[in-house]
């Protein structure tokens, strides 16, 4: 999905000053820890924190 993708796919949900200027897609999900919670740590290494 391109910016502008997810731009027209918001655009009438959320404000103009809301919607995105970047978007950041991966083949992987999240990883996740547990039913619906995310696992941080996971999470901040795969961002590259």
């Amino acid at each position: 999905m391109t910016t502008d993708e997810a731009r027209a796919r918001l655009r009438g949900l959320l404000p103009a000053y809301a919607l995105p200027r970047l978007v950041r897609t991966s083949a992987t999900p999240l990883p996740g820890r547990g039913p619906g919670k995310p696992d941080r740590r996971a999470i901040a290494v795969w961002v590259g924190q």
